[in-house]
């Protein structure tokens, strides 16, 4: 193959300059390069930034109403499914007839790492209502979870509830329900004055607030 030198090829232009010496084009050349670099920094602000990981932008800091972290260890945690849907918040008489349960956007983040899968679900305003945070296996080998509620976060009713260890064998599931902005949850026994019991469902009732919880047995 042919090879050429270029160190050998004559170049046109000016002769040699002295040491020091520069063209007046090449003055010039270097005003319009310097200049068009502070301009293009003003523009973009400066040096360019690395774009920010998870969930973009102001997003990443606005508090949320609900933040729910996941941690599983098993061999079949890919396997695992998460689901938040909500219902009308309850009435007088425990629960909204026909109420069904609608599913909720969330902001997700995941961190898969060798020896458990982290989920971050996140919603900034979460309306009025029963939310019900459903987990499930669907493997072949038991999964272990740990399951970290944090609600109505940076306010005066803000609370964190943790729940450690829960078994997930193959094929089943768990489900949390929680009421916002109460941040009540649905087996916070202490935050009830009792409950009563048919066939059918289950209502729970405080009697200084009047909140009437009813759930039927079967969700």
């Amino acid at each position: 193959a042919a090879h050429e030198d270029n160190a050998h090829l004559p170049v046109a232009g000016p002769g040699p300059q002295a040491p020091g010496q520069q063209t007046a084009s090449a003055r010039q050349q270097q005003k319009e390069t310097a200049g068009g670099e502070n301009t293009k920094k003003q523009q973009t602000g400066g040096e360019a930034k690395p774009a920010p990981i998870g969930i973009a932008g102001a997003a990443a800091l606005l508090p949320k109403d609900i933040r729910i972290e996941v941690a599983v260890t098993g061999d079949d945690r890919t396997s695992v499914f998460t689901r938040l849907s909500m219902k009308n918040y309850p009435t007088a008489a425990g629960s909204g007839s026909g109420s069904v349960d609608r599913p909720v956007n969330t902001e997700e983040e995941r961190s898969p790492a060798k020896a458990q899968l982290g989920i971050i679900f996140s919603v900034v305003k979460a309306g009025k209502g029963i939310y019900t945070f459903v987990i499930g296996n669907g493997g072949r080998k038991t999964c272990v979870a740990d399951v970290s509620f944090l609600l109505l976060e940076r306010t005066t009713r803000a609370r964190k509830k943790e729940y450690k260890a829960v078994q997930l064998p193959p094929g089943t599931g768990m489900k949390f329900k929680f009421l916002v902005p109460d941040a009540i949850f649905w087996d916070d026994e202490d935050r009830f004055s009792g409950s009563t019991e048919d066939s059918d469902s289950i209502m729970k009732f405080n009697s200084d607030t009047g909140l009437v919880w009813r759930e039927r047995k079967d969700e």
